[in-house]
């Protein structure tokens, strides 16, 4: 993978992403439109790749920075930024996947339009552009790479009928930045003064967003045709023609804002890339006025916290661009498992089956996911797991740990209760008898205290079959009970509560007993 420059149409990625052609390229990667087999989707998918120029450690640090550059954009999290779905190695070249964008980039609008565009477009994009760079500034996230090829006019539904999102942080700068210091990264016709000597601040972003707006209003470069030392004297003079020089019609306050956002000192432009907003926004559209007053004399710039922080600590894609995760652990930690287990099966996520994926584009698969090793989001897992053996079973002391047996407990459990309270039902359904055989559904007495009275319940005839009373007692019920309908006619003057005192225990040995076990005084 070292050794080549471009991948081939059909080439799978890591079991999941099939490779339909090659979008562009740049210094730090080639992007390419890819097929995204689990969710049927159209994603884009930025590779880094490099040849074998250059040494294993100017390699290893373009391999960390894409993994920077990975950690930048999901760090900010904003909606005019490029969002990142996944990142991965193929053959331990990272990768990441983003949001397909359909739309053109501001270079190849301003081809399309001759090199000038109207102002009130220009500072409707801006406006947008300052609010991403803002969020990035926010985060401690510096861009230094804000060019016209690096923002994206996507469609849209609403608005202006088109949205922006900034893309390509590949050279952005993070609190814990590992460029050296004195080194000049950056597309050089964009260079803020500062960059020259190797310094970079928020001012460097919003220096070249003037510079940016200097070039879609006139169609010009100001250091164009210059490269070597005459560019890098050229930025830190200031060679800079006025705007309304190469485009009368541009308003003379729009030129100071612009020439302002460009001083030479830093500390001389405006205090943050917000207020540059601010004093952009009376020279935008009526719509893009309406669309962004709130966010500019409203809200104000404020720093947006995370309330909900990761309990993960530092995440994986920052150890990987820091250094302290080596890049072949990270490639197997990267993997995430799918929720389809199928045990003692070959996995598409293993090294071996992965490398006869990618041997074989195009063909059809099922990938499984492991069953012993660990993923990339568990916070015990190791940090160089060896791969799953798929020739034969791991001798019984060779094998890792079963981590799902813990989840399996609760299951267990749960069954072993089910089973327990079936039991229980079927042992009180048995105890339970109908008082007759041709009663389908007998009045059943239970057992109760002394002095309380008993509880009705239906039964089921199915039961097990009634038990016989003895012949003496059921003789005594019917001497005790006329039957219904005999004649005698006479109304029973006990009250209603007389019923509860006959259930008492009975107070001499001439009472008798139903056969329910209930005591029944004499006639």
């Amino acid at each position: 993978m070292t050794a080549q420059e471009s991948i081939e149409k059909g080439t799978l990625i890591d079991g999941r992403y099939e490779i339909r052609e090659r979008l562009g390229q740049g210094g730090m990667g080639t992007v390419y439109r890819a097929l995204d087999k689990k969710l049927n989707q159209m994603v884009a998918l930025k590779m880094l790749l490099y040849g074998t120029s250059g040494s294993e450690r100017s390699r290893e640090e373009r391999r960390r920075r894409f993994m920077h550059e990975i950690y930048a954009i999901n760090e900010v999290a904003h909606r005019n930024v490029v969002h990142i779905q996944e990142f991965g190695f193929f053959k331990d070249t990272p990768y990441m996947v983003m949001e397909l964008l359909q739309g053109k980039d501001l270079s190849r609008i301003l081809k399309e339009r001759g090199g000038v565009l109207e102002i009130e477009y220009c500072v409707d994009v801006l406006l947008v552009v300052i609010a991403a760079i803002q969020a990035c500034h926010e985060k401690g996230i510096i861009h230094r790479d804000l060019k016209p090829g690096n923002i994206m006019i996507v469609d849209a539904d609403a608005g202006h009928g088109w949205d922006v999102k900034v893309v390509d942080f590949s050279i952005s700068k993070i609190d814990a930045e590992m460029t050296r210091t004195g080194q000049i990264i950056g597309t050089p016709n964009y260079l803020s003064p500062e960059q020259i000597n190797g310094n970079v601040s928020p001012a460097s972003d919003q220096y070249a967003l003037g510079l940016l707006l200097y070039v879609c209003l006139t169609g010009r470069n100001p250091f164009s045709g210059l490269d070597g030392l005459a560019l890098m004297r050229a930025i830190e003079r200031g060679d800079v023609r006025e705007p309304r020089a190469h485009r009368p019609e541009i308003p003379e306050e729009l030129e100071r804002i612009i020439l302002a956002a460009m001083h030479l000192d830093p500390g001389r432009r405006y205090a943050s890339v917000h207020e540059l907003g601010k004093q952009l926004w009376p020279f935008a559209s009526q719509l893009g006025q309406g669309l962004w007053r709130k966010y500019y004399f409203e809200m104000g710039a404020r720093s947006r916290k995370d309330d909900h922080p990761s309990t993960m600590g530092v995440p994986l894609v920052l150890q990987i661009a820091q250094g302290s995760v080596p890049m072949p652990a990270a490639t197997e930690l990267a993997h995430y498992q799918s929720l389809t287990v199928v045990k003692g099966s070959a996995t598409a996520d293993g090294p071996a089956t992965r490398t006869e994926l990618e041997a074989a584009p195009g063909e059809p698969t099922m990938a499984v996911a492991p069953t012993t090793r660990e993923t990339f989001d568990d916070p015990e897992a190791h940090v160089s797991p060896e791969p799953a053996s798929t020739t034969g079973a791991l001798p019984k002391a060779d094998r890792a740990p079963d981590r799902r047996a813990p989840k399996m407990l609760p299951l267990v459990a749960a069954v072993v209760a089910v089973v327990a309270l079936g039991a229980m039902v079927l042992i009180r359904m048995e105890r339970r008898a109908p008082a007759a055989a041709g009663n389908p559904k007998p009045l059943v007495f239970q057992q109760a205290p002394p002095g309380a009275a008993p509880l009705p319940s239906r039964v089921s005839p199915v039961a097990s079959p009634p038990r016989a009373a003895p012949e003496a007692k059921v003789g005594e019920v019917a001497a005790a009970k006329p039957e219904a309908g005999s004649g005698s006619g006479e109304p029973n003057p006990k009250p209603p509560e007389h019923e509860r005192h006959r259930r008492k225990p009975a107070k001499s040995a001439a009472w008798g007993t139903d056969p329910f076990g209930n005591p029944i005084p004499p006639p």
